[in-house]
């Protein structure tokens, strides 16, 4: 972000952990993973009609949550395929397309299909 913005990112401490964050993010969630710990969770519906079964998964223990007083929690509402991710996720390949023409001359085109995203 720095780079691109041709100046260095403003950080602070966090609250609970020795950690620096952009001071400017509208979110922090402050914790830690023990190694190992691991709980159940799930099941999990999913949109397209499938479910994710109960499996293992590492525990997140939170301890802080800081925020701005402004903040704004992006989110996308999902249903039934094509949703919001499919259409920003192809408004992305013709964002980047060109790059990657770039980079990589043997590619034309690319496409990220419905039943993909």
């Amino acid at each position: 972000a720095g780079f691109l913005r041709r100046k260095s990112i403003e950080l602070v401490r966090c609250k609970t952990i020795d950690l620096e964050v952009p001071a400017d993010v509208d979110f922090v969630l402050e914790g830690y993973v023990q190694p190992g710990e691991m709980r159940p969770e799930g099941p999990f519906g999913d949109h397209t009609g499938y479910y994710t079964a109960v499996e293992d998964y590492p525990v997140f223990h939170l301890t802080a949550i800081t925020h701005r007083r402004d903040a704004v929690y992006p989110a996308t509402i999902v249903g039934i395929p094509p949703m919001e991710d499919y259409y920003i996720g192809d408004a992305c390949v013709r964002i980047f397309l060109p790059v990657f023409k770039m980079n990589f001359p043997e590619i034309v085109d690319m496409t990220l299909p419905p039943e993909g995203v």
